[in-house]
Parts: structure tokens; C-alpha cells; sequence
């Protein structure tokens, strides 16, 4: 009877060293995602980047482009500082205004010429103006010259003083004796588009308006084809007497 009594007992208490499954001591972390960048891109911080245009991680990660530039070809370039940075960008550009952001002011990009026009200016005919040129017929006959004077004229609502001074005939003069028509009239310059007369005294950066005759008003907006309807010529007549000029910078370059 006793020894049955030990049977039982001995099944009934197993196998005290079996425990069961092992417990992990310490938590075990999943395998990192992977990102799975498309062709052509880079895992730069936790995204993917295409390395030649992306403006945060442009050439290399992390590098990053001013902005005033953009990532082209794994270089930060500057997007509109020249015409050539222009044409980069967009190798159709075409001739026209397009705007500095470094400068905060216009340019107006000459592809065709290989030019570029900074600037349009009123200033006495007689008087040099350092960096500038008068504007003769000959210039307005170019038309990439006549559109960049209208594309600046209507962009500031008129054409700008370069200098303070007075005039006994306000006549636009372009050289001794030698005055813009337009058309069959004199070329004036006013002070506004509701001027009854012409201007005859100046100041810096004020701004001037446009007729071709006094009796038809003043403009200070002209239609793209203004100067094919009313041709530019040169002539003698009007009076000189330190007569306002109209004056040009251009960089015969596009850099």
C-alpha cells in the first residue's frame, strides 16, 4: 500500500525542471524600414532626394540652396540673377523682362543679340551720363531695343529721371540738332498721363510719360507694337536748348 502512495505522489509532481518556454530578458527591436527611394534618388534624413535638383539636398545631403538659387545638375545656381542662369533654367526662353531677385529691379534679356538691358533713363541730352548711352533712331529700329524700352516704360509706368535739370525745349533730343519723331511728330516727355504740356524741369527717378504729339496726351502704358505703328526717325526743326534725351544701359553680354 505504501509503495503506490510514492507512485502517485512522484507523477503528481512532474518534472520540476522543466519551466517552459525561455522569457526574453531585454526587448529585441524590429529590422529598420527600408525607405525604398525610387531610381535616380538618395535616402538623405529620413526622405528620399534626387541630389541634382532637390534644393535641400542639392549634390550631396543636407546641402542646401540659398533662396535665391535652385539645385540644377547637383549645383546651386541662381535662378534669375543673369540672363545665363535664365537660359539654363530654361534653355526656350525668349526674349523679354524677367526679374532680379538678387537686385530687386527688372532686366530685360536680349537672347537673340546676346545682350542684356539693364535700364532706361531720362537725363539732358548734352550731359554725359556715366554707364548709359542716348537712345537714337537707329536703336529704336532694332526691334528687341524697341521692345525692352516699352517692356521698362510699362513695367514703372513711364521712363524714370536719371539726373535734377532744366530745359528750354523739351523737344527728346538725340544728338546736336537731332530730334526723335515719332511718326510725323516730335517725341515729348510729360509729367503725367493728364500733362497738357511737356516737362521742362527734371529730378531723379521721377517718373515721365510719353506723347507723340502734345495735343494727343500723354501714355504711360504702350501697346507691344507702338513703335511699328509709329516708326522712329531723326530730324532737325525743333529748337536746341539742352533738350531731355532718352538714355540706355546695356551690357552686350548676357553673363
Amino acid at each position: 500500500m505504501r509503495s503506490w502512495w510514492l507512485a502517485i505522489t512522484l507523477c503528481a509532481c512532474g518534472d520540476v525542471n522543466n519551466a517552459g518556454p525561455a522569457i526574453p530578458d531585454s526587448y529585441a527591436p524590429d529590422a529598420p524600414v527600408e525607405l525604398g527611394c525610387s531610381e535616380g534618388e538618395s535616402e538623405c534624413s529620413g526622405t528620399c532626394a534626387n541630389l541634382m535638383t532637390d534644393d535641400l539636398h542639392c549634390g550631396s545631403c543636407n546641402n542646401h540652396c540659398s533662396p535665391l538659387q535652385g539645385c540644377l545638375d547637383g549645383n546651386c545656381v541662381d535662378k534669375a540673377s543673369r540672363c545665363t542662369s535664365i537660359r539654363l533654367w530654361d534653355p526656350q526662353a525668349k526674349d523679354g523682362l524677367y526679374f532680379n531677385p538678387n537686385l530687386g529691379v527688372p532686366v530685360y534679356c536680349d537672347f537673340t543679340n546676346g545682350r542684356t538691358y539693364e535700364d532706361f533713363r531720362v537725363g539732358q541730352y548734352n550731359v554725359v551720363q556715366s554707364g548709359y548711352n542716348i537712345a537714337r533712331a537707329s536703336d529704336f529700329a532694332g526691334p528687341q531695343f524697341a521692345d525692352a524700352f516699352i517692356k521698362f516704360f510699362n513695367y514703372y509706368k513711364g521712363i524714370r529721371g536719371n539726373q535734377t535739370f532744366s530745359v528750354g525745349n523739351c523737344c527728346v533730343a538725340a544728338g546736336v540738332n537731332s530730334f526723335l519723331r515719332l511718326g510725323a511728330n516730335y517725341m515729348f516727355l510729360g509729367s503725367s498721363v493728364t500733362a497738357g504740356n511737356c516737362v521742362f524741369n527734371y529730378a531723379v527717378n521721377a517718373l515721365y510719360t510719353l506723347s507723340r504729339t502734345q495735343a494727343t496726351g500723354y501714355m504711360d502704358t504702350l501697346p507691344d507694337d507702338f513703335f511699328v505703328v509709329y516708326p522712329v526717325t531723326e530730324t532737325a526743326g525743333c529748337m536746341d536748348n539742352n533738350n531731355p534725351a532718352i538714355f540706355f544701359k546695356r551690357r552686350n553680354s548676357l553673363n
